[in-house]
């Protein structure tokens, strides 16, 4: 994922921001949930906070460190995600550390595993699955992310254009995956890309029933939101990637509405 302090939306605003962040199973359309939102093992268990607010987050990797135990409550964090696995043996070596750290500082943990296209995709949520199985039941459901690094990159001196994707195969694939990891943690992957990626290759309707997490660093009240999820919305949107915390560089993550929501 990519990587100044920000204001957030409270009052009136929350709420109607919440309506885009929030996906409307009320609504009919492409992203009506159907049989997936019924996977979920057990209903979110609602907290003192069970109303809709602003909660902050931020996600890492072994690139930042030793961030995650420089977080104090002046942060107001209410969850922090970790890179748990890349492709199709690739385990980031601080994630162990991250999660019992992230435990230890009593907010709610997520998981993300950094997709590549040419991977087989049943191997690497099998992959995904097994990593996040062995640290322990995260809070929030799995993440899988795809964006530009996701794709065989060109060769030296040659141009990304040189590359050519086969669009159908990528979602083709990609569906597997998600499914496969539905099928293995009971619960509903949320997908985390870019508004421009997506827009791109993401475009098969049947991604808007899962939830999606949205890097868009526009700096609008309001995010751009991909075509395939104009109807559902979006449930995290990753402002910015230059968030600090004692002055050290991260995403910055923002959720509009219930607590126990996150753990849906």
């Amino acid at each position: 994922m990519k990587r100044n302090s920000i204001q957030l939306l409270s009052g009136v605003a929350a709420i109607a921001f919440a309506c885009l962040l929030q996906s409307c199973s009320d609504k009919g359309g492409k992203g009506d949930r159907t049989d997936s939102s019924a996977v979920n093992a057990t209903p979110a268990t609602p907290t003192d906070n069970d109303i809709i607010e602003n909660y902050r987050g931020i996600d890492v990797s072994r690139y930042n460190g030793n961030l995650v135990a420089e977080i104090d409550a002046s942060d107001s964090l209410t969850f922090i995600v970790c890179k748990a696995s890349e492709g199709i043996n690739y385990r980031d070596p601080d994630y162990d550390k991250n999660r019992e750290t992230i435990k230890q500082k009593g907010v709610l943990s997520g998981n993300y595993h950094f997709y590549h296209t040419a991977d087989d995709p049943a191997t690497q949520a099998n992959f995904f699955w097994s990593t996040i199985q062995a640290a322990g039941k995260p809070d929030m459901p799995p993440i899988v992310d795809i964006e530009q690094g996701s794709l065989p990159q060109p060769a030296k001196g040659k141009p990304a254009s040189s590359i050519k994707v086969d669009i159908q195969k990528l979602q083709k694939d990609l569906l597997t995956f998600v499914q496969q990891i539905e099928k293995l943690s009971g619960r509903v992957p949320i997908i985390y890309t870019g508004e421009a990626f997506a827009n791109q290759y993401l475009t098969n309707e049947i991604f808007a029933k899962y939830p999606l997490w949205l890097a868009e660093y526009s700096g609008k009240p309001r995010p751009v939101i991909p075509v395939t999820w104009k109807t559902t919305g979006i449930k995290i949107w990753q402002k910015t990637d230059k968030y600090n915390i004692d002055s050290k560089p991260t995403d910055y993550d923002l959720y509009v509405g219930k607590k126990s929501d996150l753990l849906k």
